[in-house]
């Protein structure tokens, strides 16, 4: 067939709604000329061609277009890198405390073990079987819970380095891959199908959620230095941070929500850019 049509199927009619299909058009000359079209009958856009290089480049400007600048990427990134490194910590503190928990009941059923050899009452010892027959149960439990927890955590570089290259710039992996590569690549930044209109072009996408934190970054950032010029944020207290430049030291605010994105973040992109 020639050149793949990698957005048929993804951009939609903007009268109907039905994805586009593609086609090669064949003029008097021979020439072979490529063309999305909406395939939908009663569709006041069925079967009017949109030339492909038309399409895709209106696509490309807005695929270019989702790349953030180096200084709002650089700031992003640190706060992901940074929200992870938190988690990191929390789950190597959840290990410790389940493991002192753990130790603290073994102890204590030996402990018991040992009364029962001391004692004479049946009644007593009874009483002392059953709470080391609960304390092994809760041992199980934490047992569970210690083997669920991973044996060494990921890096940040490990887990998010295929995604941070990604979101940095996603044109790049666009024009780097195959059709399904770049399928997928479709899925990765999109959360919906786009919009054409035969008049106006693409319609404004909806884009993923770590595209979506990203920009907000961007408006976050202009709306700060709007109102704080390039002084120091007063609301963070204890750090350099500033609007205007991107200072090592500098912390950003953290958030549970911020850290739900950051576990987001890994649901979406995790597995999937390790396979293109």
């Amino acid at each position: 067939m020639g050149e793949p049509f990698p957005l048929r199927g993804f951009v939609c009619c903007d009268d109907c709604g039905t994805p586009l299909t593609a086609c090669w058009s064949t003029s008097k000359s021979g020439k072979k000329h490529p063309y999305y079209l909406c395939h939908a009958k009663g569709c006041p856009s069925y079967r009017k061609s949109i030339r492909r290089d038309v399409l895709e480049g209106e696509f490309a400007t807005l695929m270019q277009g989702l790349a953030p600048s180096e200084g709002i990427f650089a700031y992003a990134k640190r706060m992901f890198k940074d929200a992870w490194s938190q988690r990191s910590v929390q789950a190597e503190a959840n290990k410790r405390v389940l493991r002192k928990e753990r130790d603290q009941l073994t102890k204590q059923i030996e402990g018991l073990m040992d009364r029962i050899v001391e004692a004479d009452s049946p009644t007593i010892i009874t009483a002392y079987e059953k709470r080391i027959e609960k304390m092994e149960r809760t041992k199980l439990i934490l047992d569970e819970k210690l083997e669920k927890q991973p044996v060494k955590a990921n890096t940040f570089e490990q887990l998010f380095e295929h995604a941070m290259e990604f979101l940095s710039n996603p044109w790049n992996l666009w024009e780097s891959e195959n059709l399904l590569g770049r399928k997928k690549v479709l899925r990765l930044a999109f959360a919906d199908r786009i919009s054409y209109s035969r008049e106006n072009g693409l319609r404004t996408p909806k884009t993923t959620l770590p595209f979506k934190v990203l920009a907000g970054f961007s408006s976050q950032k202009c709306e700060m230095a709007e109102a704080q010029g390039f002084e120091p944020w007063e609301a963070f207290t204890s750090s350099v941070f500033k609007t205007g430049a991107f200072d090592h030291s500098a912390k950003p605010p953290r958030s549970n929500s911020f850290n739900a994105k950051v576990l987001i973040l890994k649901d979406t992109f995790g597995g999937n850019l390790r396979s293109l």
